[in-house]
This record gives structure tokens, C-alpha cells and sequence, in this order.
């Protein structure tokens, strides 16, 4: 992090865990920085430039935001188990790229996700997996 008034300095700042909401109006996730100011120097209503370092070599599954399901409990997506049931699982949005969602964490590119699922879908309920076009297991 780097502040205009403190030019040459730079600070190490901390993500703070959020509740993970993302604004339905705007589609944006607020996030807070904590920083360790012992000496004072840093002083409120300061503005900053912030540079995040992401971890290199990591793919990012990026699906159809049409496997999304916006719950209570937050955004989730339907994945079929090797009994042709569902699991529904927690997952973590990266980039919202309009018709496509980055998924952080939460499912695996081999997992079988359920291609625009319900609202009514529930852990635990079976499913017939039809293939698609040769490509594996389908969804």
C-alpha cells in the first residue's frame, strides 16, 4: 500500500475476513485492510493506492453464472456425486465476467456441476446424468 503524503514508504496490509456479501446492485465485494501503524503516521482519511499479490500459477475455474444459486447461506453450486446424487457446495466468486463466474474455491474442474439447477434443488436428491455430446459424465 502506498500513500501519496508518504511518498517512498510502502505498508503491508492485511485482508480482513468480510461476510462475503456482494452487492446485488452494484455486483461489487467491499473489502477491508487492516494495517499496523505503531508510530501514528498513518492518519485517518488518507487515500491509498493498494497493489494485491495473487498467488502465480493457479488456473481459475470459471463456469456459466447460470450454476450459480444466490442462497441464504450464500452463493452455492449443484454438484452430482458418484450416486447420482447432489451435493450442494459453498463457494467463493472470484471475477464476475457478465456470463461467466470465477469460482475461487468450493468445486474442482472434475466435478460434475449441474447445469442451471433449481431453486428446489437439495442435498441428498437424485438425479439422471445425461452426457453431453461424448465430453464425460455431462451435466
Amino acid at each position: 500500500m502506498d500513500l501519496t503524503e508518504l511518498p517512498n514508504r510502502h505498508f503491508v496490509a492485511a485482508v480482513t475476513p468480510t461476510t462475503g456479501a456482494i452487492d446485488a446492485n452494484s455486483r461489487t465485494l467491499t473489502v477491508e485492510l487492516d494495517v499496523p501503524n505503531p508510530s501514528g503516521e498513518l492518519l485517518p482519511g488518507a487515500y491509498a493506492n493498494v497493489h494485491f499479490q495473487l498467488p502465480l500459477g493457479v488456473t481459475p475455474l470459471v463456469l456459466p453464472a447460470s450454476t450459480i444459486l444466490f442462497q441464504a447461506d450464500g452463493p452455492q453450486v449443484g454438484v452430482v456425486n458418484s450416486r447420482n446424487q447432489v451435493e450442494l457446495r459453498k463457494v467463493t466468486l472470484g471475477h464476475d465476467f457478465g456470463d461467466t463466474i470465477e469460482i475461487v474455491s468450493g468445486v474442482r474442474q472434475t466435478d460434475a456441476v449441474i447445469a442451471n439447477p433449481p431453486d428446489f434443488l437439495t442435498n441428498g436428491m437424485r438425479v439422471a446424468v445425461q452426457s453431453d455430446s461424448g465430453s464425460g459424465r455431462g451435466n
